[in-house]
């Protein structure tokens, strides 16, 4: 890898807009230096804001699912049925697409979701991703069956 990296090539490794690396640099939260009218980020800097942002999903990921077992509610009060938490070996490329489809399905007008909340974390290092689903039962196990069928 290069030891510099512009906006459009992070977004696109990352699998985020472009805008959103924009607004990060903006924000303070992604070092990055304005050379000859484009962004470019140290490797060094991108990968202390892959950590932090690991680090900060997750504390929120264990939290929640602290509360859950807790009172069964999400930090909003929500109340859940099913909480899972799904750790597989794969690929990031592979990782990003099963997130993508679980998305799918979670934006569905599906009347059988009621409420409920996925949360996603990939572990390049680790070679493995995580998924923690909460909701109704049925929904639930509607996106399990879909992880199982991926990762087949």
């Amino acid at each position: 890898m290069e030891d510099w990296y512009d906006a459009e090539q992070l977004a696109q490794a990352w699998g985020m807009h472009v805008r959103t690396i924009r607004r990060y640099i903006r924000e303070g939260k992604l070092q990055a230096s304005k050379i000859g009218g484009t962004w470019r980020i140290a490797k060094e800097d991108a990968e202390v804001f892959v950590g932090r942002i690991s680090k900060d999903i997750k504390k929120k990921t264990d939290d929640d699912i602290q509360s859950f077992i807790d009172e069964g509610k999400d930090k909003d009060g929500v109340t859940f049925e099913v909480c899972a938490v799904v750790e597989y070996p794969m690929g990031s490329k592979e990782a990003q697409l099963l997130s993508q489809h679980l998305v799918s399905i979670m934006n569905s007008d599906d009347p059988a979701r009621g409420p409920a909340k996925m949360q996603f974390q990939n572990f390049p290092d680790e070679h493995k991703c995580r998924f923690v689903i909460w909701g109704k039962a049925a929904f639930v196990g509607k996106l399990l069956t879909t992880v199982a069928e991926h990762t087949e």
